[in-house]
């Protein structure tokens, strides 16, 4: 099985399009005068970078709601996140489809509304409100933390990173003890071209082959197989001990009748 590509290839700031997709001006915020200068002058644009497919840039808040609200059009299985081309040819070659992941997002109805309505419920206000306890109590944990530290910390290191992951592994049912494998493995999905990341984890692609720029990045399929892995064995668990958090509503749903397919359960 071959390497991931990375998912930043070299890149030009020739044209507007390549400016675009180049995730240097996003970091240093100057992105905001390129969409700017897109929607004066053609906010519904065809984008033609180097390294890319084309696609369509909607710069503008009225056209954007328009795009959230016509899903008959407005697809998601044709391609969902914006990737080299290098990057989709590795994606169609190593799964059959068009992403490496078939998550809600990746998903059109009729089966989208299908899996969202399995965990539907035990998201309503009712159920909610018995976390909010347990959820206040993480969030004093972290405010104590930050008193605790004195007069100043690393705001995302010792906060923005574990709050939220430890509420979702809350709502999940996942051991404490897993959070830092857990935030590895989100780190490497969400993140897998940022040169910190790959530099912290056993298992980097192929950069020289697959590496227009030569940086790190992290071998995606690698992560996802310790994924599935990992959250096999949370599904098997649950299906012969099912307890009250959204692991056991994902490990025991039924679509059509039939009970949730194994990809679609370790996506969810």
């Amino acid at each position: 099985m071959s390497a991931a590509p990375s998912v930043f290839p070299g890149y030009s700031l020739g044209s507007i399009d390549d400016k675009l997709v180049n995730p240097d001006l996003y970091q240093d915020e100057t992105i905001h005068d390129v969409y700017a200068q897109v929607r004066r002058t053609d906010p519904v644009h065809w984008t033609q970078p180097a390294h890319f497919r084309p696609f369509w840039s909607v710069t503008k808040h009225a056209d954007i709601l328009e795009v959230e609200k016509n899903h008959q059009i407005f697809v998601n299985r044709l391609r969902t996140y914006l990737s080299p081309v290098q990057g989709e040819e590795w994606i169609k070659a190593t799964t059959g489809d068009t992403h490496l992941f078939r998550t809600l997002v990746d998903l059109d109805d009729p089966i989208h509304m299908k899996l969202r309505g399995l965990t539907q419920s035990w998201f309503m206000p009712p159920n909610l409100k018995k976390l909010e306890g347990r959820i206040a109590q993480i969030a004093k944990d972290h405010v104590d933390r930050m008193a605790a530290l004195g007069s100043e910390c690393d705001f995302v290191k010792e906060v923005a990173l574990w709050y939220p992951l430890r509420v979702i592994m809350m709502l999940l049912g996942v051991p404490p003890e897993d959070e830092r494998f857990m935030l590895k493995m989100t780190q490497e999905i969400f993140g897998p071209g940022d040169p910190d990341v790959a530099a912290e984890t056993s298992h980097k692609a192929d950069t020289a082959a697959f590496s227009a720029a030569g940086e790190n990045t992290v071998d995606l399929m690698q992560t996802a197989m310790k994924l599935f892995e990992y959250f096999g064995a949370i599904t098997a668990d649950r299906r012969k001990n099912p307890k009250d958090d959204v692991s056991s509503i994902i490990a025991n749903g039924m679509i059509d009748g039939q009970p949730i397919g194994e990809r679609e359960a370790m996506m969810m």
